[in-house]
């Protein structure tokens, strides 16, 4: 989480890799507050999100096979 203004949340995908097979990823699943925000049919993903709501969100990343869960990265992100 970066400054104040302008705030950046980045990370590698480290969790979801160290517990799954990178190369089974065929889609990856950005949700915030539970709502789908993005997509990705590979194992990358760039999402911008400009919060316009106060208050604490649940970021979450999803790595997918064609029919299963295979990792997850949760993040919970506070705008003040």
């Amino acid at each position: 989480i970066g400054p104040k203004d302008g705030e950046v949340l980045q990370g590698r995908l480290t969790p979801i890799i160290a517990s799954t097979r990178l190369d089974k990823v065929t889609k990856l699943e950005v949700r915030i507050d539970g709502e789908l925000k993005a997509t990705s049919a590979s194992n990358s993903i760039k999402f911008v999100w400009d919060p316009k709501d106060l208050g604490t969100h649940t970021v979450e990343i999803f790595a997918m096979d064609s029919t299963t869960v295979l990792g997850y990265w949760v993040h919970t992100v506070v705008v003040k």
